[in-house]
């Protein structure tokens, strides 16, 4: 496939692609405690490895701006029984205090030039 065919897939499937959370995760942890996280998306005509899925993960600042520490990448699970695909990661940060994480999804191919070349995302 070359690269125009790829950007043409993902710009008919991506309006239809869902992203969303399937963890039951805590209201708080302890430094180098280890929390699962699952999402299941819903990529269409896609694949997993169309994709990635990533959690970004910092802190705060006192205008609420979100300060990014460090990113770490989703590994595609199967599927559930709603034929989407489980991306799970085991997030363990070296942060002390109060942290945020974002999930973010975009198209991803060695094809592109760059892993934003498209311009889709979605976040959770």
């Amino acid at each position: 496939m070359c690269s125009s065919d790829l950007k043409k897939m993902i710009r008919k499937a991506w309006p239809d692609i869902s992203l969303r959370n399937i963890s039951n995760l805590p209201t708080q942890t302890k430094a180098g405690d280890i929390v699962p996280i699952r999402v299941a998306v819903d990529l269409q005509k896609l694949s997993a490895n169309d994709i990635k899925v990533e959690c970004l993960v910092g802190k705060a600042t006192h205008d609420n701006d979100f300060v990014l520490h460090n990113e770490y990448f989703f590994d595609s699970k199967g599927q559930n029984d709603k034929n989407e695909t489980i991306f799970e990661l085991n997030l363990s940060t070296d942060l002390s205090g109060l942290q945020y994480f974002k999930i973010r999804m975009y198209p991803y191919n060695e094809l592109l030039s760059h892993r934003f070349e498209i311009g889709f995302m979605k976040w959770l």
